[in-house]
């Protein structure tokens, strides 16, 4: 155990062996939180989902990503279409040229108490 310059380890392998991973301190005036049992169990299923996708997005690349790297670069790329497994064998190529543009505007109103929209063509 590490705290503020000395070392414990004889308390780490008692912690250890109790199974606590994690200890700290909360300051006086911490506001904490307590989550359901179910929503932490979401959350990390959610997690785990999404680092499995991530994992064999790796393995099927060409290009030897880190996972971190490959983890961070897609937040990047959502503002193009491309196609996926192209961008990720070469992820540095420019995004492909738009051909055709399609632009359609959404007309939303309040009327009558509640909300209308009709689609028009620009």
């Amino acid at each position: 155990m590490i705290d503020r310059g000395y070392l414990d380890y004889e308390w780490f392998r008692e912690l250890t062996q109790e199974e606590v991973y994690f200890v700290t301190r909360m300051k006086e005036a911490a506001v904490c939180e307590v989550k359901a049992e179910c929503q932490v169990r979401t959350q990390v299923w959610t997690a785990l989902i999404a680092m499995l996708v991530l994992k064999y997005l790796q393995l099927k690349s060409t290009l030897s990503w880190s996972l971190s790297t490959l983890a961070a670069l897609p937040r990047q790329q959502l503002f193009f279409y491309q196609e996926l497994w192209a961008w990720l064998d070469d992820p540095f190529q420019a995004p492909p040229a738009v051909t055709e543009v399609h632009v359609q505007q959404i007309a939303i109103s309040w009327q009558g108490g509640g909300w209308t929209a009709a689609k028009r063509a620009k």
